[in-house]
């Protein structure tokens, strides 16, 4: 009787045993799926941008200017929030003006029929900007370069506010300026922009920024602003603070 209550005994406990280890073993596997579902789609990522300041000299091009297009130098001072959000002040100067093929064909033409006109014509131009950003990156990535060089990407979006100070000059030199095209102009910003990673910590970048704002191009003494698109192409190369780049878990 007492083998037979010991042999009860014993295999009861290894029941026991065995539901205890299948939970612990079908809790472990449940933790493992919970942090799969709710843990980063790629680890151990390089955070280019996360918590780093960015500071970027650029040169730029006004593109779809009538009469005058500007070369712009400037800079811009950011700091990223996240690897995917960021603020950034942004300022730049018109340090060279050339002018278009539409105002020499254009003065060319009054000149000859009527130079009066031509006298009492002056273009506006863009002196300086300075605005403030928000920068969002929904696409990074990386690729081979001649099949030995792996080089990081992103491609960012760019949303803000600007002043835009514009000057102005005559058509014939010694002329008056019309005083109405000379001012401070509001301008909602919106771009888009791509960096290229040369090292942990610099980048070559390519951006493009459309400034909107009511702007007068020409005027003959009677300024009649409209609506327009002001686009600048920069280019530039930036310098990240901390040199080191964080790893995501």
């Amino acid at each position: 009787m007492m083998c037979q209550s010991l042999r009860r005994l014993f295999v009861a406990l290894l029941v026991a045993t065995a539901t205890v280890a299948s939970a612990d073993v079908a809790f472990a596997q449940s933790e493992r799926e919970t942090a799969r579902e709710t843990g980063p789609v790629i680890r151990h990522k390089v955070l280019y941008r996360s918590t780093r300041f960015e500071m970027a000299p650029l040169v730029g091009m006004t593109l779809n200017d009538s009469y005058i297009s500007n070369m712009m130098a400037g800079a811009s001072l950011s700091y990223h929030l996240t690897n995917n959000w960021g603020l950034s002040l942004v300022g730049a100067y018109g340090v060279a003006q050339f002018d278009t093929e539409l105002r020499t064909n254009t003065e060319a033409v009054l000149e000859q029929s009527a130079p009066d006109r031509l006298r009492r014509s002056s273009y506006s131009y863009i002196q300086w900007l300075a605005g403030a950003e928000v920068s969002y990156v929904p696409i990074v990535g990386k690729f081979s370069l001649f099949n030995s060089v792996i080089a990081n990407y992103d491609i960012h979006v760019l949303g803000g506010f600007s002043f835009i100070g514009e000057e102005a000059e005559a058509a014939v030199e010694g002329e008056e300026v019309d005083p109405q095209l000379v001012g401070l102009r509001p301008a909602p910003m919106i771009g888009i922009g791509a960096r290229l990673f040369l090292t942990d910590g610099i980048s070559a970048n390519l951006q493009v920024r459309d400034y909107l704002y009511n702007r007068t191009e020409v005027s003959t003494g009677t300024s009649n602003p409209e609506f327009t698109n002001n686009v600048m192409v920069s280019v530039g190369v930036s310098f990240f603070l901390p040199q080191g780049v964080k790893i995501s878990r």
